[in-house]
């Protein structure tokens, strides 16, 4: 969760870096609580916000309370989603390496 007044003019570097650091099944949401709307012809800075936060929902503000924990909720059940395929690409890599190690056993044999 963030504002846009506090990344708005912020070098926001280090945060794409840290998002772009993240192995290829991980993709971080972010819930931009924004004042302006508009597309990207009058909101210049959030196409610059979504290049660097990549999972990115903008909440204009004010909004309704349901709303906010529709998104929150959304990005927080995409997010289990996300570990739940980390686990399932850990499974078949550890099952990919077990039956390498059965075939190479039974060429020795």
């Amino acid at each position: 969760m963030l504002t846009d007044e506090a990344i708005r003019s912020a070098d926001i570097k280090g945060l794409a870096g840290w998002v772009d650091s993240h192995p290829p099944w991980s993709d971080f949401p972010f819930v931009l609580l924004t004042e302006r709307g508009g597309g990207l012809e009058r909101n210049p800075a959030a196409e610059r916000q979504m290049e660097a936060l990549g999972n990115v929902a903008f909440l204009e503000r004010p909004f309704h309370p349901t709303t906010f924990i529709s998104v929150v909720m959304t990005a927080l059940r995409g997010r289990r989603r996300q570990y739940e395929a980390r686990a399932r690409l850990e499974a078949l890599h550890e099952s990919e390496s077990h039956a390498r190690r059965a075939e190479a056993d039974l060429r020795k044999s």
